[in-house]
């Protein structure tokens, strides 16, 4: 089963982003910042990443970053989000 990991420091959001990706096939995963979000990718990378752009401790943008630094990283799908 395909892994999608939800970034996003609102716990609504997460919920309703998680609802959704499960209805496509997903096991879900979720994070409530960037530096959450890194930890949980170098245990394991997820197919796929819905990502917050503003959050606190670490931010989308420099969470994206350290993120491609990871071995196979550059498969791993990241979609932006903002509310």
């Amino acid at each position: 089963m395909p892994v999608c990991l939800v970034v996003d420091d609102s716990g609504v959001i997460r919920h309703v982003v998680r609802r959704m990706m499960e209805g496509l096939g997903f096991e879900v995963e979720e994070a409530a910042d960037g530096q959450i979000a890194l930890d949980i990718c170098i245990d394991a990378l997820p197919d796929v990443v819905i990502l917050d752009w503003n959050m606190p401790n670490m931010d989308g943008i420099t969470f994206l970053a350290e993120l491609r630094k990871l071995p196979l990283a550059e498969f791993v799908k990241v979609i932006f989000c903002t509310t």
